[in-house]
């Protein structure tokens, strides 16, 4: 049984990340026809989303170091309130400077929220002695916030017929009220503090670059990231160009992505009832290249149905138990700054793989796009066996390992 104060830190936890979800569907929703629609040209928009990608690359690994020092809680809500303001400036903006101004304070408060609450949830669980709960919790959570924000997504159809600007609106407003009520309610927690920020950075990079397990799962993350950007590169063009799917279906075949996914993170949670995360993560990465064979091979509407289903299933498998046996390995006085580190690994690929996939689509058509996806997940799927093998998923090795300097 779960004791009534670690059921609160659940609650807010599930808050914070549910919430997190709202803002991000809201903004994701219409951000780019709010460009268009106030004068931006398509080379502006792509440089615009560029430099966003780019900061939020350079950003995310040292903001994990700054929340390990200062504390999670603190770190975290200032990265809402910031997120937040540049939501709200991108609703009222009508020129490139300001946007570029609104997208630093998205990149900015993306970076400061990245890991934080996730490190700031484990630890409190740890600390109350009920770190074998995470299995169960996290991808429940992760399920639940999904759904939401797929109904969050489909709300901003009605609130766009008042303007693009209203979800953006009322997303930064949810976004500062998240920050404001995180930094009211949430203790704090720490990783390690004896250390400034400058020379934690130095200390947890040489760390990172010198043991082989965190060099490999550095790599993993990046790996496994490849497929999932290709997919949500190459799905909607592949779906109006090859199977001939109306653009009208779109919204519900996105709907529909993204209840696979949910489904996937909840099948995680039951079936690491019975198997060790690290399992699963196996398996969910098998499915990945299984869906990506799949729709490579079989390109008609079924073949492109029944990849979809085995891809999001196994992205949603993948994301729910590495979410668990990453925090396993992680030790608690440098999660919030790992965390960052592996977020920063898989933004880089984010910069790279949308113009690589165009440019092998364009060259070589839809196949060879589906087919790196799926050589790239038998190679993150072949990692995972191979971290596995080097190190134990017992935090209590983990710790004793990786926290030596």
């Amino acid at each position: 049984m779960i004791r009534r104060p670690t059921r609160l830190r659940v609650a807010q936890y599930a808050s914070v990340v549910i919430l997190f979800n709202i803002v991000d569907k809201l903004f994701g929703s219409v951000y780019v026809a709010r460009l268009a629609d106030r004068g931006l040209t398509p080379i502006e928009i792509g440089v615009l989303i560029s430099i966003g990608s780019i900061l939020l690359t350079v950003l995310d690994y040292p903001s994990g170091n700054v929340a390990d020092v200062f504390g999670r809680k603190k770190i975290g809500g200032i990265g809402f309130i910031v997120w937040g303001f540049g939501i709200l400036l991108w609703g009222i903006a009508d020129s490139m400077p300001l946007f570029v101004l609104a997208i630093a304070c998205w990149a900015l408060g993306i970076s400061l929220i990245s890991g934080t609450p996730q490190a700031w949830f484990v630890d409190e669980m740890k600390k109350a002695d009920q770190a074998e709960r995470l299995r169960s919790i996290m991808p429940l959570v992760r399920t639940t916030s999904l759904v939401i924000g797929a109904v969050a997504a489909w709300a901003t159809s009605l609130m766009v017929q008042r303007g693009l600007n209203i979800p953006l609106v009322v997303g930064g407003l949810v976004s500062v009220g998240t920050g404001v009520a995180m930094l009211v309610l949430l203790p704090e927690n720490h990783g390690e503090r004896k250390w400034s920020v400058k020379e934690a950075i130095w200390r947890n990079t040489r760390q990172l670059i010198s043991h082989p397990v965190f060099r490999l799962l550095l790599l993993k993350v990046a790996v496994s990231a490849i497929a999932f950007h290709i997919f949500i590169m190459a799905w909607q063009l592949y779906a109006i160009q090859v199977i001939q799917l109306p653009k009208t279906m779109l919204g519900f075949v996105l709907a529909g992505l993204i209840l696979l996914l949910a489904t996937g993170n909840a099948l995680s949670a039951l079936l690491m009832k019975y198997l060790t995360p690290v399992a699963v993560s196996f398996g969910g990465l098998i499915g990945v290249f299984a869906g990506m064979v799949t729709i490579a091979y079989w390109p008609t509407l079924w073949g492109f149905v029944l990849g979809v289903i085995l891809l999001e299933l196994g992205l949603g498998l993948e994301g729910g138990s590495s979410d668990v046996w990453f925090h396993e390995l992680i030790p608690s006085e440098r999660r919030a700054s790992f965390v960052s580190a592996l977020s920063s690994a898989e933004a880089f690929v984010g910069i790279i793989m949308p113009t690589a996939s165009g440019l092998i689509i364009q060259a070589g058509g839809f196949r060879p796009v589906w087919l790196t996806g799926a050589i790239t997940s038998l190679l993150a799927a072949a990692l995972v066996v191979i971290i596995a093998r080097l190190s134990s998923t017992r935090v209590e090795a983990a710790n004793a390992t990786f926290c030596t300097d």
